[in-house]
């Protein structure tokens, strides 16, 4: 069977049911793979999530994925995930000061925060020397450094830079720049997209080789599912078994929330639910991170210290 092309959102993740008795198991695993080459699908088996039993299979059509869905050893079928750059939330971009800290003559006495994410540019001397080494999975002509440079900037200077926050304290990292996202701008050139197998497998690719050093990863995506209240996110569980395995921990955004009118504070039981934070921030080993506003709202927006109107919820799930 020729290999599995790329091919956005016709890719679908099958996972078929645990039968728990092997030999059950392996009489419904080649029912399902006859199948699917009796309607001429392309597919492969995804060894990386283990016992599970997923398979990636591209569809030409919806009768396709209807037919996968009616297959009785199927128990769940999904559009394989695409992840993208949380877009900026930011008024009145100005240049950086030209009094920023410099990182002097022994950079090990920084710690080093790996920063996956779209890249950090090349064009700004003062943050190149920050930069401990680079890893790039993006072409160059889908490439939008604005997100990634703009985390990197926080992690150096995030004191220098928010001098009238004095709950900022001065802690300047280098950056381990892992450029796995492309550009989600149209009005900045091409726009391409990263889907779930492709970010696992850069991500352990640098895991291999920086994990004795990197300990902390930052991991500014997401995408547009909600996290469930009855199970976790095939993503955020395969985070959770690398950081088991390589022993780091990844910083994770809970994701924003754009749909207007954005969320006030407190939330109702409404905006609680269709605001509630995406994958993979419902990682259980990692750390989920949000905002707070902080200046007051002029009318009716948050006050300093309350949830971000573009911040999305966290919701305990029970099992």
């Amino acid at each position: 069977m020729p290999p599995l092309q790329k091919g956005g959102r016709r890719l679908i993740k099958v996972h078929l049911f645990d039968f728990a008795d092997p030999h059950d198991q392996e009489v419904q695993i080649h029912s399902f793979e006859e199948l699917l080459a009796d309607e001429r699908m392309q597919f492969e088996r995804l060894q990386r999530f283990g016992r599970q039993y997923t398979y990636l299979v591209r569809c030409r059509t919806s009768d396709d994925v209807s037919v996968l869905a009616n297959a009785v050893m199927v128990r769940r079928v999904d559009r394989l995930p695409v992840f993208r750059t949380l877009r900026n939330m930011h008024l009145n971009p100005r240049p950086l000061p030209t009094s920023l800290c410099r990182i002097g003559r022994d950079p090990r006495q920084f710690p080093v925060v790996g920063v996956v994410d779209s890249g950090v540019t090349r064009d700004l001397p003062a943050l190149q020397d920050w930069i401990h080494a680079r890893e790039a999975f993006v072409a160059d002509a889908e490439a939008n450094t604005a997100h990634g440079t703009f985390v990197a900037g926080l992690l150096v200077w995030g004191h220098e830079l928010n001098r009238s926050l004095t709950e900022v304290g001065v802690h300047p990292c280098r950056v381990l720049d892992v450029h796995v996202l492309p550009n989600s701008d149209p009005s900045r050139g091409p726009v391409g997209f990263v889907n779930e197998l492709e970010l696992l497998q850069a991500l352990e690719d640098c895991l291999q080789k920086y994990a004795n050093d990197v300990k902390v990863w930052n991991l500014s995506l997401g995408r547009d599912e909600l996290c469930r209240l009855d199970r976790f996110s095939d993503f955020a569980v395969e985070l959770d078994n690398l950081q088991e395995e390589y022993d780091v921990t990844f910083v994770i955004a809970a994701g924003n929330y754009q749909e207007p009118p954005l969320l006030h504070y407190p939330r109702t039981e409404k905006a609680k639910e269709s605001g509630r934070i995406t994958s993979p921030a419902d990682s259980v080993l990692g750390v989920t991170v949000a905002s707070i506003a902080q200046l007051d709202h002029p009318s009716n927006g948050s006050k300093r210290g309350e949830p971000s109107p573009f911040r999305e919820t966290g919701q305990v799930q029970i099992m």
